[in-house]
């Protein structure tokens, strides 16, 4: 054999181990927004799939924790932490769902201390590791599928400075604090927002009995002492 042709068979020998080398290695994990790098924050491929909505925050002054809570029941709207009062929540809940879920992160994370946390205002609003007078406490939103599945856990904090509508958040148990744009609008707390406008959605003919109670008090299904009692005529 040549000197030439030794030299090819050498060099299609290093090539061909090389190749199988380069196929055989170990592909490199993907990564995710708990490792401090990730494009887009809480991805779900159906957004309509949340039938349950929780939002948690602290108020400073009282040192008090809100929630509140929509969920559907049955079939139906509720708000839970209102006495289960029926909710409008078709159209809500679909803006909410879509403003907290596969949100774009922009840029690298703003931090991955936990020391920042209230810099940023994601100091999660846990009533039992807060201290009075805690400072820096975000918002916690929660939404679950039927199934109990969490599809968002996050915790949204102070708006950045000098950028509106881009908001510093993390995720619920982790340290990155990142940015996205979100429109906390979407994520209405007031009862009013949520209730069904057509409480009763009743046909006058299906009302059988209208009843004034003076002495009536709180969420009923109507306030300011109106009791309806009614059932389908024939019934």
């Amino acid at each position: 054999m040549s000197e030439t042709a030794k030299t090819s068979t050498y060099a299609g020998v290093a090539l061909a181990a090389v190749a199988i080398a380069f196929v055989s290695q170990p592909q490199p994990p993907k990564i995710s927004a708990d490792a401090g790098v990730a494009s887009i924050l809480n991805p779900v491929e159906d957004p309509f799939s949340a039938t349950r909505l929780q939002i948690v925050k602290y108020d400073e002054e009282t040192s008090a924790i809100k929630s509140f809570e929509v969920a559907q029941i049955n079939g139906m709207w509720a708000i839970p932490s209102h006495q289960g009062y029926p909710a409008d929540a078709e159209r809500q809940m679909s803006d909410a769902a879509t403003s907290v879920m596969n949100l774009t992160i922009l840029g690298a994370p703003a931090s991955n201390n936990r020391g920042e946390h209230e810099t940023y205002g994601v100091i999660d609003p846990d009533l039992e590791k807060l201290e009075p007078g805690a400072v820096g406490v975000g918002a916690r939103v929660t939404m679950e599928d039927a199934t109990g599945e969490k599809l968002v856990q996050m915790i949204i904090g102070k708006e950045v400075k000098d950028q509106t509508g881009q908001r510093y958040v993390r995720g619920v148990g982790r340290d990155p604090v990142y940015i996205v744009k979100l429109d906390p609008g979407k994520l209405s707390t007031k009862f009013e927002d949520w209730i069904e406008d057509d409480l009763l959605k009743l046909n006058s003919f299906d009302i059988r009995e209208v009843t004034m109670k003076d002495y009536s008090v709180g969420l009923g299904i109507a306030q300011g002492g109106l009791v309806v009692n009614w059932d389908r005529r024939g019934e």
